[in-house]
């Protein structure tokens, strides 16, 4: 599975995925979003983990974003990526992202 850079609770960061390679030929983009859930290791439980996502996804070209802020330290989520095809077919991406208050700068 796919990582994001670690980031602080306190930080606002758009996260991109390139979703090229997933695409099947032939197909067009007809929606898209991202959804947030807890992966592993929240020494406090977050109640809300789609609340780490601040507004709506964007799309540009084959490539998905997201702003992220918030969450709980120590909290991994799982940022899921989809994307919806004129086939009515539809792919998922799955990636980690780490919350910590230990962020290298």
């Amino acid at each position: 599975m796919k990582r994001f850079d670690p980031r602080a609770a306190g930080d606002a960061v758009t996260v991109s995925l390139d979703m090229t390679d997933l695409i099947p030929s032939g197909a067009t983009i007809t929606g898209y979003s991202v959804s947030a859930s807890v992966f592993a290791g929240c020494p406090v439980p977050d109640p809300s983990p789609s609340a780490t996502l601040d507004g709506l996804p964007g799309l540009q070209g084959n490539v998905l974003l997201q702003r992220l802020t918030g969450g709980v330290n120590g909290c991994t989520y799982v940022l899921t990526f989809k994307l919806t095809f004129s086939t009515g077919d539809s792919i998922e991406e799955d990636v980690l992202q780490l919350v910590s208050q230990y962020v290298p700068v």
